[in-house]
């Protein structure tokens, strides 16, 4: 049962992340392109280049309003799946709450870093774009001494790093989780109080 609540919490999660998601990769590329404009050292019109720049200004705006937007969507949807009119449906399943709070959880955690994956990618275009070929040049240069450190390392050094790349993985991956875990209680208290101020009219008028 937990998979078909995760398939339908991801369905109507994904339905809307993902034209968000290709909005925020269309921006990057914008927004490399006016980074490439900008350092051609080549003379524009002055309403030309506030265009450009409010064009990567906008861009830069609309990738942290991805991030953003994929957090609003899986709290949005936490909050009307439990605790509004949809709520009483869905405590009508025959699942366990625990099954559906380990969907909502999954979701979200499946969601963030899908979210940060294209994050990474918007920016590593808006690089690719705006970037040119002695920026690249410049990186190779300052990161061969590191490489040629890497190569001659022994194993146990490697090993060493793979054992702090899984630990950090780990750690990103757990902060999600116990973040995740304290929206989903800030909202659930929240909803909670909410609904006993509604509540104390009728009962102070009674009384």
């Amino acid at each position: 049962m937990l998979k078909k609540l995760l398939k339908y919490d991801l369905k109507s999660v994904f339905k809307y992340w993902w034209i968000a998601a290709i909005a925020s990769l269309g921006l990057s590329a914008a927004g490399g392109f006016c980074i490439s404009v900008m350092m051609a050292e080549k003379d524009v019109p002055a309403l030309i280049a506030v265009l450009i720049v409010l064009t990567l200004l906008f861009s830069i705006i609309g990738i942290v309003a991805f991030s953003i937007l994929s957090y609003i969507l899986l709290y949005v949807r936490f909050y009307k799946n439990f605790f509004t009119d949809e709520g009483y449906l869905t405590f009508t399943l025959p699942v366990k709450r625990s099954q559906l709070l380990n969907s909502k959880l999954i979701t979200c955690v499946l969601t963030m870093l899908c979210t940060a994956t294209v994050i990474f990618v918007d920016i590593a275009i808006m690089l690719a774009i705006g970037a040119d070929k002695s920026f690249y040049r410049e990186l190779l240069w300052a990161l061969s001494p590191l490489f040629e450190e890497l190569l001659e390392a022994p194993v146990s050094a490697w090993i060493y790093l793979c054992c702090w790349g899984i630990m950090f993985l780990i750690f990103l991956v757990l902060s999600n989780i116990f973040s995740t875990l304290f929206m989903f209680a800030c909202i659930t208290f929240a909803s909670v109080i909410t609904k006993k101020q509604r509540l104390l009219p009728p009962l102070v008028f009674i009384m």
